[in-house]
């Protein structure tokens, strides 16, 4: 059985999967396995200032996409308090950078494309696609 382990110190709400692996009179035996990371881990801040170089190439880490990515998420509506995973380390963006990434809201996982636009300076706009909810 799915279930939802919340550490009442912390508050982080793991996965967890209960299953029941003997059953002897009123003796139950039980498994339970737990996710290694929890659901709602807070997210790194943004660094106050992405890198630029003298091309216009901004340079913004994957943890700083993710970021921007699942506050433009909640700000749309469509996840209370996604997290957004994106690959690789360092990129460097302009404008129509396209990035496929993945969005976490509690235990589901949807595909999201992130595409960076509007970029002026170290300030710029994402795009979120998740094809599955889009409607």
């Amino acid at each position: 059985m799915p279930c939802l382990l919340t550490d009442p110190a912390s508050g982080a709400e793991f996965d967890a999967d209960v299953t029941l692996t003997k059953v002897d009179g009123t003796n139950v035996t039980v498994s339970v396995q737990v996710a290694d990371a929890p659901n709602n881990a807070p997210a790194p801040e943004p660094s106050e200032s992405p890198a630029t170089d003298a091309g216009g190439t901004l340079t913004l880490t994957a943890e700083e996409i993710g970021v921007t990515a699942a506050r433009a998420l909640t700000d749309a509506g469509v996840l209370p308090s996604p997290s957004v995973l994106c690959p690789g380390g360092s990129h460097e963006v302009s404008d129509g950078y396209s990035l496929e990434c993945t969005a976490i809201q509690g235990g589901d996982q949807y595909a999201a494309t992130v595409t960076i636009s509007e970029i002026e300076g170290s300030s710029y706009s994402v795009n979120v696609v998740i094809p599955e909810l889009a409607g």
